[in-house]
């Protein structure tokens, strides 16, 4: 089990995009609702192209103008790709009303090694002034041979020396099962021009490779030592769930280490978490005393149901309610609500706090989130009302992308003998176009079944363009 780099992940993150399961959002609406109302207003909407490789090339937001009935342009975020299809860059746009023009804001270039993983990150932002991009930070990553990252260097733009100062690095080594054993941090002392340490983290694992411990240290310049902070030490069932979190912190009186809280884990036959005991020391009786739990309650098909959050009362040695969450589900396993409330003490009842409604299409492609917040207990509803609609096109894994608000549909999928069928609601025009994006051939279609031969097509991947929307298809 490798322990991750938070820096690193937020870096992946970045370079990626939401996508659920193998539903592509092509625009995405935003709407409130008028407090009491089933009445919405628009307030924005996004806008996503793609590339051949359903890599997102842009995001472009637009603001929904009441007084002129038109949308106004907000915001866009462009992506590059590579051949291999990591992103290369991101640039950050904002528009100028005045001169009806995209004004540069910032941008971010990304680099990879030959394994593809990210090796720098590149900062910039746009000097109006002079018109031109400044740097302003960078991210150095290297790897060993077997991919673990080993390094994260942090530096800023000092334009004074138009130089790269050093600011913060993290080394981290592994062993030979690829779990990280260390993580060293250290920052830059620019009166020595050096490296000082800063903290560190060493982790041991077990057979199975839980990691067993987590001894966290800090450096002492005084001594030039590492001097103990925390350390946090798991212990497993038989089917590597987590059963317990030993938190301890170290006490430079009694050079030893102290008990601070502890975390207790159940689990279902189906390895689900059914509960969460937190409990603290008590130093006074030198025994652990419970402060909070956690409960949750899954369906037959695993899916969590609820979850209960509770307090310890001491005064009456009774738990009590704090706050819980409630689920529901579609046949399909989507997830349509999340109901949160949380316990009134003086009426002991539960009260709305906020509540999440999802809808989906049949191929769980999500059509729109609601959100409700403020609950308004004497009109029996919520203050404060949003909703997101998506549109979008599926592309299952059966290579069939259906646009699941137009009713179209494209099959078989592979192509085989060298002709397709187009299912149509309206009379519209079709391009098919090959990988590199050339034209293959164009037609009218008609309501209903539209057959398209392709005498001349070969084995390969292309995209039937409709209406405006892309949908891939593989010839055998």
């Amino acid at each position: 089990m490798k322990t991750k780099h938070l820096l690193l992940t937020a870096f992946v993150a970045l370079c990626s995009y939401y996508a659920q399961a193998d539903c592509r959002v092509d625009t995405n609406y935003s709407y409130n609702f008028i407090p009491g109302t089933s009445v919405k207003e628009k307030t924005g909407r996004t806008i996503n192209t793609y590339d051949v490789n359903n890599n997102k090339t842009q995001e472009f937001y637009q603001t929904w103008d009441g007084g002129s009935n038109s949308w106004k342009n907000a915001s866009k975020r462009d992506y590059t790709y590579d051949a291999k299809n990591n992103q290369t860059q991101y640039l950050y746009q904002t528009w100028d009303g005045g001169s009806n023009s995209w004004k540069n804001a910032s941008k971010r270039d990304y680099t990879y090694d030959t394994q593809n993983n990210p090796t720098q990150q590149l900062y910039q932002v746009w000097d109006g002034g002079s018109n031109s991009w400044k740097s302003s930070s960078k991210r150095d990553y290297t790897y060993d041979a077997k991919n673990n990252q080993t390094q994260y260097l942090y530096q800023t733009w000092d334009a004074g020396t138009n130089s790269w100062k050093n600011s913060e690095k993290y080394d981290y080594t592994y062993d030979a099962s690829n779990n990280q054993t260390q993580q060293l941090s250290q920052v830059w002392d620019g009166g020595s021009s050096s490296w000082k340490n800063s903290n560190k983290y060493d982790y041991t694992y077990d057979t199975q490779n839980n990691p067993t411990q987590q001894l966290s240290q800090v450096w002492d310049g005084g001594s030039n030592s590492w001097k103990n902070s925390n350390k946090y030490d798991y212990t497993y069932d038989t089917q590597n769930n987590k059963t317990q979190q030993l938190s301890q912190v170290w006490d430079g009186g009694s050079n030893s280490w102290k008990n601070s809280n502890k975390y207790d884990y159940t689990y279902d036959t189906q390895n689900n978490k059914t509960q969460q005991l937190s409990q603290v020391w008590d130093g006074g009786s030198n025994s652990w005393k419970s402060s909070s739990k956690r409960d949750y309650t899954y369906d037959a098909k695993n899916n969590q149901t609820q979850y209960l959050y509770q307090t310890w009362d001491g005064g009456s040695n009774a738990w009590e309610n704090y706050s819980k969450s409630d689920y529901t589900y579609d046949a399909a396993n989507n997830k349509t609500q999340e109901l949160s409330q949380y316990w009134d003490g003086v009426s002991n009842s539960w009260k709305n706090n906020y509540k999440y409604d999802w809808t989906y299409d049949a191929n769980g492609c999500k059509l729109s989130e609601d959100y409700y917040s403020s609950w308004n207990a004497s009109g029996s509803y919520y203050d404060d009302h949003s909703r997101n609609e998506y549109f979008n096109t599926y592309l299952g894994n059966t290579g069939i992308a259906t646009l699941n608000t137009s009713g179209i549909s494209v099959y078989p999928n592979p192509v085989t003998s060298n002709k397709f069928t187009i299912h149509a609601i309206q009379s519209s025009k079709y391009s098919l176009y090959d990988i590199q994006g050339r034209s293959i051939q164009q037609g009218n279609l008609e309501i209903g079944e539209n057959i398209i031969n392709t005498p001349n097509l070969q084995a390969g991947i292309y995209f039937v363009n409709i209406n405006g929307k892309s949908f891939k298809l593989t010839a055998e």
